[in-house]
């Protein structure tokens, strides 16, 4: 670029970057408005001059609006890039998923957008937005984005792509006499203010749509000149109040590739649905859908994804030797739709009847969030694709759970996984998975009466790496539990674990972990431990203790956790100390210890000794936040 010299730019220190950006924002020592909004901004700019100087001189003078981020759903942007065909040759909705999240991860390394207030949104600064809007509003871009309390006279035709409106307060009839014959995609939001009635014409003159996206509004009812969109790939109704429930005129739509009605009042899915022959993504999450007609979901031979979650959980039932006329959907559909790849349902009731012992389908599936079993808790999470979890709820394991054929496959993948109020009869959780769960991440087990034991490795087997990226650990209500490994614990490998919690085990002996399995835990951060009756211990190098096979590491003389931050315990009555035999514990990053009705504790551990005697082990730093009761 010319210049003379090359310099480096070092990343800025965290007081030296808040100082530039107080600087170049004209923030004062004495302004402590929103403090901790503007201190979020300056860490988004990690350091880097350049970005602090731009974001700063962009805020400069502007009050607590400007400030602000604005969510976007990545699911939004896949679904509009579909419609708008923006994939070229990519066929398949997971294929353009993937472009999408690779285009969003490079735009957050130019710092135009940020992580999201969860995993399935990103978010933007309104400054970035702002130009973003400004840039596409130029007349060879052709974007229309407003927030309007009525449709502008001198805005009702012209040759805009994109229209993009919140209509607050809107009047109760949208305009009859648009005209935008090169729209592609209209995004309408109100805040359920005032019914919204679409005129029968109101689509008329927009023939070259590609996407419709309504949100949070009352529809009365949906125009039926929307079925002159034969082009429309992708409608969706967000949030939305359908005051008249006749959806038929979708039937019209044959190009339709992706179809959500997330949050609106759809009880009963059209039959006419079943025609939609290109329809690739069917979303009903949280939307309490009573009936959905046999038929309609085997019609549907391209489909890729349906997200049906606890809004649908009808499924009508199959008994063998019986001529039954069937009303409702039924599971064995699902086994005819040879491009399903992605799930999200609700099975309350698992009997022979309902999911047919020889259904073969789960084989197939790569993304998912299953429920199987009666749960009060299982939510619809909207999380696209689905992240890998599966819930079983009051079921056996002999009887139930295993005779769910292709089950195996999905717990090979599964990265989330709820055990609730199962029958274990002398199970335990390695029966589940051969391969020893080496994807799972997150593992919750609640309310089995039988349960003793956790995992069991007493003839020596353990599939190698097994458990290997499991990061949280929660058992509750478990009034058998014995042990949380019974076997030889040189095989399992927790190197992963951050959380661990374990509530109202009463006859949890000894202690949680073994010493081999300790000094792995160097990712430990929290540890909860409420109510657990028999407890002596957290760590125990006891030789007979779950098997263990005592090393030459164990004769070390400390242990550490060098990340641990929270360790909260309570409600222990026989709990004696950190570790046995009694050794030093160094916990450099403790935050915060909480301590509660532990009567027969003298001390967590001991002195640890030196070259010179005895020192005393420091308990905890000075940045620990104590609750002794």
């Amino acid at each position: 670029m010319g210049a003379q010299k090359t310099f480096t730019v070092q990343v800025l220190p965290k007081e030296e970057a808040w100082n530039l950006f107080r600087e170049v924002a004209g923030i004062s020592e004495e302004d402590t408005n929103f403090l901790s909004t503007k201190m979020a901004v300056v860490n988004e700019c990690r350091g880097l001059p350049i970005a602090i100087l731009t974001v700063g001189r962009a805020l400069y003078g502007k009050d607590e609006t400007s400030w602000q981020y604005s969510d976007i759903p990545k699911e939004a942007i896949v679904r509009y890039g579909i419609g708008l065909e923006l994939f070229g040759s990519i066929d398949s909705v997971g294929e353009a998923r993937d472009i999408v999240h690779v285009h969003i991860d490079h735009l957050k390394k130019c710092f135009l957008l940020m992580d999201g207030r969860s995993d399935g949104f990103v978010q933007m600064h309104d400054v970035i937005r702002d130009l973003a809007i400004s840039i596409a509003s130029r007349e060879e871009h052709s974007f229309m984005v407003k927030a309007l309390k009525r449709w502008p006279e001198n805005e009702r035709r012209g040759d805009y792509v994109v229209i993009s409106m919140i209509c607050t307060g809107m009047h109760v009839t949208l305009p009859h006499n648009l005209e935008f014959p090169k729209l592609q995609l209209l995004r309408l939001e109100s805040k359920w203010e005032f019914p919204i009635e679409s005129p029968e014409s109101f689509y008329q003159g927009m023939k070259e749509l590609k996407v419709v996206d309504l949100s949070s509004m009352y529809i009365q009812p949906l125009s039926t000149s929307l079925q002159c969109s034969t082009n429309l790939q992708v409608l969706s109704l967000l949030d939305c109040e359908l005051v008249d429930k006749d959806l038929a005129v979708i039937k019209a739509l044959k190009n339709l590739e992706i179809l959500s009605f997330t949050g609106s009042n759809v009880e009963e899915l059209p039959r006419e649905i079943g025609n939609l022959n290109c329809l690739k993504l069917l979303d009903l999450l949280n939307c309490k859908v009573r009936r959905i007609p046999y038929g309609v979901l085997s019609s549907l031979s391209k489909l890729e994804g349906l997200y049906l979650g606890v809004s649908f959980a009808g499924w009508d039932v199959v008994e063998d030797g019986k001529d039954m006329t069937l009303t409702n959907a039924c599971i064995a559909e699902l086994a005819s739709l040879p491009n399903l790849v992605a799930l999200d349902i609700y099975v309350p009731n698992v009997e022979c009847w309902v999911w047919p012992r020889d259904v073969v389908f789960l084989g197939n599936i790569r993304a998912f969030h299953i429920c199987f079993g009666k749960s009060s808790r299982y939510i619809d999470e909207c999380l696209y694709p689905p992240t890998n979890r599966l819930a079983l709820n009051r079921l056996g394991i002999s009887r139930g759970v295993m005779e769910i054929l292709e089950l195996k496959l999905l717990l090979k993948i599964t990265r989330i996984l709820r055990l609730s109020s199962i029958k274990w009869v002398k199970h335990n959780i390695r029966d589940l998975d051969e391969n020893g769960f080496r994807h799972l991440l997150e593992l919750q087990v609640a309310r089995c009466l039988d349960l003793e034991c956790l995992i069991n490795t007493s003839d020596g087997q353990l599939a190698k790496e097994a458990f290997c990226v499991l990061k949280t650990l929660h058992l509750s209500v478990l009034p058998e539990l014995r042990h949380l490994w019974k076997g030889p614990t040189q095989l399992a490998c927790l190197r992963s674990l951050t959380d661990v919690t374990v509530y109202r085990c009463p006859t949890l002996e000894r202690c949680v972990f073994s010493l081999a399995i300790a000094r792995n835990l160097v990712q430990l951060q929290n540890i909860t431990i409420q109510e657990c009756d028999q407890l002596d211990v957290i760590v125990s190098s006891i030789e007979g203790v779950e098997h263990e096979i005592v090393s030459a590491a164990a004769e070390e003389n400390e242990i550490q956790f060098p990340r641990l931050a929270l360790l909260v315990l309570n409600s222990l009555p026989n709990f004696t100390g950190f570790c046995k035999p009694m050794m030093a514990v160094k916990l450099p990053q403790l935050k915060h210890l909480e301590l509660e009705d532990i009567p027969k504790i003298n001390c967590l551990w001991p002195a640890s000794e030196n070259n010179y005697g005895t020192i005393i082990q420091p308990l905890f730093n000075n940045k620990v936040d104590m609750l002794l009761l």
